[in-house]
């Protein structure tokens, strides 16, 4: 489970972000504060009735983020929230649905943390926040590694505390070799190929 937008091994991660454990007795509970009640069907509803049904989006045809979905939409019911989902093709997910923010209530994609810039925003919440813009603004621009760092983990621990999307977990990055190969070298927050340093590579 993550807590924030950057995972535990890039440098500029802090553990001093707030941490929101899996708890649904206290989701319930807050969800009754708000003023929910469940209903014949175990959905919640609101004092006017309206049921608290929510829409799931993603990539269509992604095995793994189905999976995921699948698992947000069971643990949701448990609490007694509704998920449908309506998936689409990456053209129109990326180029419609996230980018204009036409997605009804939960938008579900991935990103790369890498040191490279790509140039291209994914602010798809339309999170705004004067300290958490400035401080990524500074580590943008900022030369030193060390206090590059520590602008991002400002920023991390704005972003868990404000929490304006839910991060869900870190892929794992995954690489074989065979024995005896020497210097390889797996990016593990960068989507350069598994060969990038092969002018390194040697065998033993």
């Amino acid at each position: 489970m993550s807590h924030t937008y950057l995972p535990p091994r890039h440098p500029g991660y802090t553990d001093a972000v707030q941490k929101y454990p899996f708890d649904p007795a206290r989701a319930r509970a807050l969800l009754q504060e708000a003023g929910f009640t469940p209903g014949s069907d175990g959905i919640l509803r609101n004092a006017a009735g309206q049921r608290l049904s929510l829409e799931l989006n993603t990539t269509a045809g992604n095995r793994v983020r189905e999976q995921v979905e699948q698992i947000i939409q069971q643990n949701l019911k448990e609490i007694g929230i509704e998920i449908t989902i309506q998936n689409f093709p990456a053209r129109v997910y990326f180029g419609e649905i996230t980018n204009q923010r036409k997605f009804k209530a939960l938008a579900m994609y991935a990103w790369v943390m890498s040191p490279i810039s790509e140039w291209a925003g994914q602010n798809y919440p339309g999170y705004k926040n004067a300290d958490m813009d400035k401080t990524c603004k500074a580590a943008s621009h900022e030369v030193d590694e060390a206090r590059r760092n520590k602008l991002l983990n400002d920023s991390t621990v704005i972003f868990s505390r404000d929490l304006p999307a839910l991060p869900l977990y870190v892929r794992a990055s995954v690489a074989a070799v065979k024995n005896g190969l020497q210097n390889f070298t797996a990016l593990q927050l960068s989507q350069a190929y598994e060969t990038w340093n092969a002018s390194k590579w040697y065998w033993q």
